[in-house]
């Protein structure tokens, strides 16, 4: 039994991620400039457990995740939880980004007051949608944020003066393009000034066009190349999701820089059934060696 080794690690993931650790960059303690450097492929988890210590877990150096996914869109987070988790990543160089769960400057401003690096806006359809979400992220004169970045200033490790000088910079915008009507009007929501980067959702994608799901449908598909054509021709980041080794690879040829590759429940449930069947199958060859 001196041979068993627990490991906590998601088993579709855990090889493949490994493998890939030259084309994967690790930590960065910065905002949009090193996130989106050229030839970067970040990776990170989506944290949808109200949980500020899953969250240091996750923001170990060791793993190698480039930032954490706190969902407040499908997660039952609350903001005093979302501060939490965002203070969880301080020192760690992981970036949190806070998916907000609409397009409401308030949330935004909460966020972002308490330390976000970036904001993740769902259901982006349309230009004037897209205007907004940029706006909110900005201080006057380029968008529209109120200012009370004491708290964020400390997260980044500033003085309040030094955060507001590079905050309109380095905070990350990221726009998700979950539907049909969004990718219809993709060229007009890329025309926004200020969009950092676009994520393609494909469940919610499937969805909308009749094929919840089935994210590898060839309809499917032909409407993420479309989104992708449109962002290359303006040099615009792409990111999406993708947990098993065949989605993993396809994003990585099509150029995506910024991939979600794992959710944090089915991170959990999925280290404890291999841990699981690893210690039943050694009890079996144990028992099977005693009755010889």
């Amino acid at each position: 039994m001196s041979s068993y080794k627990p490991v906590l690690k998601l088993a579709f993931v855990s090889s493949f991620l490994l493998s890939l650790t030259n084309t994967f960059a690790m930590n960065s303690d910065h905002g949009r400039h090193s996130l989106f450097s050229q030839g970067r492929v970040s990776i990170g988890p989506v944290i949808q457990m109200p949980s500020p210590s899953l969250t240091t877990t996750l923001s170990q150096k060791n793993i190698g995740f480039d930032w954490v996914w706190i969902d407040t869109e499908h997660g039952p987070i609350g903001v005093t939880e979302m501060h939490k988790m965002i203070s969880a990543t301080r020192g760690t160089g992981v970036l949190p980004i806070v998916r907000i769960p609409a397009n409401q400057d308030w949330m935004v401003k909460s966020a972002l007051d308490a330390g976000a690096r970036g904001i993740m806006f769902p259901f982006i359809n349309t230009k004037e949608e897209a205007e907004k979400a940029i706006a909110s992220l900005r201080y006057p004169p380029e968008g529209v944020r109120g200012f009370a970045p004491m708290v964020a200033a400390q997260e980044w490790g500033m003085s309040v003066s030094e955060y507001t000088r590079v905050a309109n910079e380095e905070v990350i915008g990221i726009l998700q393009i979950e539907s049909a009507t969004a990718v219809k009007n993709i060229d007009d929501i890329l025309s926004v000034s200020g969009v950092d980067m676009i994520l393609i959702g494909p469940y919610d994608l499937s969805g909308t066009i009749g094929l919840l799901g089935e994210v590898n449908h060839p309809k499917v598909e032909a409407l993420i190349e479309q989104v992708i054509v449109s962002a290359k021709k303006r040099n615009v980041p792409l990111g999406t999701v993708a947990f098993n080794e065949q989605d993993m690879k396809k994003r990585i040829e099509q150029g995506f820089q910024f991939v979600g590759v794992a959710v944090d429940s089915l991170l959990i449930s999925e280290s404890a059934s291999t841990v699981v069947k690893q210690f039943r199958t050694l009890q079996g060859k144990t028992k099977a060696l005693s009755e010889k």
